[in-house]
């Protein structure tokens, strides 16, 4: 989980890497919308460009 750097609070998304599409389409099926910590999560497949873009935009 990414984290912030003044306050050390988690900023609420995190990256993940699977070998294959076919294992990463399977893990989104089987987390998305399961609780945690009474929230329901998300999970949302991103290509590795749309991961840098979506970083840039965290940073502090």
């Amino acid at each position: 989980m990414a984290v912030d750097r003044i306050t050390q609070r988690p900023k609420g998304f995190g990256f993940v890497t699977y070998k294959s599409d076919v294992e990463a389409q399977k893990a989104l099926k089987a987390m998305n919308g399961r609780c945690r910590a009474r929230r329901k999560d998300t999970y949302t497949y991103m290509e590795l460009d749309e991961v840098r873009e979506e970083l840039a935009t965290h940073v502090l």
